[in-house]
């Protein structure tokens, strides 16, 4: 089996309470929804994190939400949705795993899989959001079991998880890695309902080449459209530790790229995400999680730019410090005050 290293308090939303009016209705009473209006300006840099990650993962994080047309401006207005009864969290998670989302002659099946992660709740309960984990292994490795601890985020706000495989390198190049994952989300749209998913709230999530995948899936319409789906089936996108100009990797001869998207710079160019962010395109908003030197973060800091410069609204996390298997691993720790709490109020409000 394809394998790979796995890659704190939560962040309070702040609600109105005590309001007077009518009695909520039961779906209503089991959530709350905040609605805030965006930030104004556009960064050119990378907001930031300062203070090394501890054993619990303490520092300080600086965000920065903008939205608007070129020039920055007023973000659209952001609802988020926070769980608060214990029995829509769910005490528990029902797991299916290896759900076949597509079927390709000579494909080995677990390759076109997922795994649902579902919070056991009360039948009464709305439906909640839907987070879509891409794995990370360099296009040619990894698995849908290397979930780090998504499944315990999920289960800790009642979201339900899917983890899906992709073909991989070398038998498999690009485009293949993204129609793969925009299959599986044509079948999140169809099935999810049946998990108390909501197939209008769903955040795809990747980190390294995952965080590539689910950008380039994001970015270029062709890819979703071709399984029936425009680019707004996804809400919003969580990317971490991601080198996203694909065209500047195949110039350093990267040996994990040229597998994966082979030796012609025109298909270089062609897959790289960056140049397929484009204004009107109902592209899902960013949190773009950058690590490592200032060469580093770049391309991902160069994304956001080129996503707010287009009217989708981007938010840049600094986590310099953080190694990527560290950074991986991070996500969605109960303990963690850095990057789980920024991924937590970003998903709410999607």
């Amino acid at each position: 089996m394809r394998r790979i290293a796995p890659m704190a308090a939560l962040l309070a939303v702040a609600v109105l309470a005590g309001c007077g009016g009518s009695e909520p209705s039961s779906s209503e009473a089991r959530t709350r929804r905040t609605t805030t209006g965006g930030g104004s300006g556009a960064a050119t840099g990378d907001s930031g994190v300062t203070g090394a990650p501890s054993a619990s993962g303490s520092g300080s994080t600086t965000t920065t939400r903008t939205g608007g047309g070129t020039g920055g401006g007023a973000a659209a207005p952001t609802t988020t949705t926070v769980v608060t009864d214990p029995v829509c969290l769910g005490s528990n998670q029902r797991v299916d795993r290896d759900v076949p989302y597509a079927t390709v002659s000579g494909v080995d099946p677990s390759l076109l899989s997922l795994d649902v992660y579902a919070p056991v709740r009360d039948a009464a309960c709305p439906r909640t959001h839907v987070l879509v984990s891409v794995h990370r292994g360099g296009w040619s490795g990894g698995d849908k079991a290397d979930i780090g601890r998504r499944a315990a985020l999920a289960l800790r706000e009642g979201w339900v998880l899917v983890s899906v495989n992709h073909r991989v390198a070398p038998a498999a190049k690009y485009p293949t890695f993204d129609e793969d994952v925009a299959r599986a989300i044509a079948w999140v749209t169809q099935n999810i309902g049946r998990y108390g998913g909501d197939p209008a709230h769903i955040t795809i999530m990747g980190t390294e080449s995952g965080a590539v995948v689910s950008a380039e899936t994001v970015a270029d319409a062709r890819h979703l459209a071709r399984a029936g789906l425009p680019l707004a089936a996804v809400r919003c996108a969580v990317l971490a530790d991601g080198r996203y100009d694909i065209a500047a990797l195949g110039r350093t001869g990267s040996p994990a790229v040229l597998a994966a998207y082979g030796n012609d710079p025109r298909v270089w160019s062609d897959a790289s995400a960056i140049g397929h962010i484009a204004p009107g395109t109902g592209m899902a908003r960013l949190l773009v999680i950058v690590r490592g030197t200032a060469a580093e973060r770049a391309s991902g800091i160069a994304l956001a730019n080129r996503a707010r410069a287009s009217g989708v609204p981007a938010t840049v996390l600094t986590a310099a410090a953080f190694s990527g298997p560290a950074l991986d691993d991070a996500i969605g720790a109960a303990d963690e005050t850095i990057i789980t709490p920024s991924v937590t109020d970003f998903i709410r409000s999607c």
